[in-house]
């Protein structure tokens, strides 16, 4: 197989697992929404981004780390994955003794409390499956890892919507989340010793240091982003209430859908990044131009459509309640400019052993995040939030971007956007055009259509991307990547 096709293949995977995996998390965000209210989702949210803050702890950077080594050098995968597995498990217990200890210092409720517990266990369960999700990443098998989360995200999407419906709220919820995430850990492990590799527990204290000592950065990374990620919830929460926490939560849960086109895609393709980066700088770079430009083609409609589509975008999903998170979604929308490219330049500096410098920029736009929310949402409430969170991923892109650059990773900024722009334009008037009774459905496939025949024409797209998809579809064999 070659590498175009096994890129495609992986990619393919993931992202149609997340699709089903996001059919049906859409609909459980929605019944949460219609069945316990703004209050209920500002919750929900609440939990688990604030037990995410303590669980950091339980993954150390190992993750990347892992994948990355043992993409180059199989044969050290027994002793990484062993090693692992026995540190995850006692830091997830730490993680979750920490997090029950932290809520009993806050003014939650007892019902709040027991959530969390709930929160923390599904938490714990997720965090520990990573160990086998590792092999499938590092063995570039992502259809083993569809396969898991797509059982996992029907039992969880399915047996929850049939406890809230039953009356069961937040907590039958959580009941339904830990079920969904023990059956994808036992199927993970069956996968994986059948397939891939058998992983049990080690305790090789001087490879556990070694792998402290290099996982730090990605540990870092990692902390750093998901304060600049959800620490907003939290804040939200604290400073305001669980009601604003739902409407701003709202919004974000629709970026959270587009934004996993990029996440998965530079999943997809790190294990490659890093295998290339000893075999084929030439390769690699070519591969990163290539990649920019296409996730930029597809960055721009969906900002432009988002802005335009918002208002029926929330009313369609939500109710009336929710009224207030239009404005906030066509704000944070206006992030995926920059998020679509800045998960795959990121990953590019971890793969060719830049994963420092990606610690420091993830800690400095971090910083930036928490201290723009701690300025904004007083007096701007939820939208202060979502300014801050567009403000910190372009800072994050120019940094990016700047280091990437210094390594000889580069694009041309103009060159690569101006016909994405003028087919977004042209795709935007032809929505603001459109018979607001039109079924929003509909608006996004005529606009996704006009969008991509204007770039067809305009020779965004041409025949390179066709012999591309050719050569995927005979699966022929091939140079790694034809320039």
């Amino acid at each position: 197989m070659s590498l175009i096709s096994k890129i495609f293949k992986n990619t393919a995977s993931l992202i149609a697992a997340e699709l089903v995996g996001q059919v049906m998390s859409f609909f459980l965000i929605v019944y949460i929404a219609r069945y316990l209210g703004d209050v209920g989702l500002g919750k929900y949210s609440f939990v688990y981004a604030f037990t995410g803050l303590f669980f950091m702890l339980a993954d150390l950077g190992l993750f990347g780390l892992s994948v990355r080594n043992i993409a180059k050098n199989k044969k050290e995968a027994k002793k990484y994955m062993d090693n692992v597995s026995a540190i995850k498990l006692f830091l997830g217990i730490i993680s979750l003794a920490l997090t029950m200890i932290a809520i009993i210092f806050t003014d939650a409720s007892h019902e709040i409390w027991f959530i969390t517990l709930l929160a923390g266990t599904a938490t714990f369960l997720t965090t520990y499956n990573k160990t086998w999700i590792i092999g499938f990443r590092a063995y570039e098998k992502m259809h083993y890892e569809a396969i898991v989360k797509i059982v996992e995200r029907i039992i969880i999407s399915c047996l929850g919507i049939y406890l809230i419906i039953k009356g069961y709220g937040l907590i039958g919820l959580n009941l339904a989340i830990v079920g969904g995430y023990f059956t994808s850990l036992i199927i993970s492990c069956y996968i994986s010793n059948k397939k891939i590799i058998r992983i049990g527990l080690s305790f090789d204290f001087k490879f556990w240091k070694f792998l402290l000592t290099e996982s730090y950065p990605f540990w870092f990374i990692g902390i750093f982003e998901y304060i600049y990620f959800r620490i907003d919830v939290v804040m939200l929460s604290v400073m305001k209430d669980y009601a604003v926490t739902g409407w701003y939560n709202a919004a974000y849960r629709i970026i959270d859908v587009l934004i996993k086109v990029p996440l998965l895609v530079s999943s997809a393709l790190y294990p490659t990044m890093s295998r290339l980066h000893t075999e084929s700088l030439v390769s690699l770079k070519i591969l990163y131009q290539k990649v920019i430009k296409y996730l930029l083609v597809l960055s721009f409609p969906a900002v432009v459509g988002g802005v335009i589509l918002a208002s029926d975008l929330i009313m369609t999903i939500y109710n009336n309640q929710f009224i207030n998170s239009i404005f906030v979604l066509q704000i944070l929308i206006l992030s995926l400019f920059f998020v679509f490219v800045n998960y795959f330049i990121g990953n590019l500096l971890m793969a060719i052993d830049m994963a420092k410098i990606f610690t420091v920029t993830s800690g400095i736009c971090a910083l930036f995040n928490v201290l723009l929310n701690f300025a904004l949402i007083p007096s701007f409430s939820y939208i202060g939030a979502a300014v801050a969170t567009v403000l910190t991923e372009a800072l994050n892109f120019v940094l990016l971007y700047y280091f990437a650059s210094k390594k000889g990773y580069t694009f041309d900024i103009l060159k690569t956007v101006y016909k994405p722009i003028i087919a977004s334009v042209v795709m935007g008037a032809f929505l603001l055009s459109i018979n607001f009774k039109v079924n929003f459905v509909l608006k996004i496939i005529f606009g996704a259509l006009v969008y991509f025949v204007i770039l067809i024409l305009l020779k965004g797209i041409g025949k390179e991307e066709i012999n591309y998809f050719k050569e995927i579809l005979k699966n022929r064999k091939a140079t790694p990547i034809d320039h």
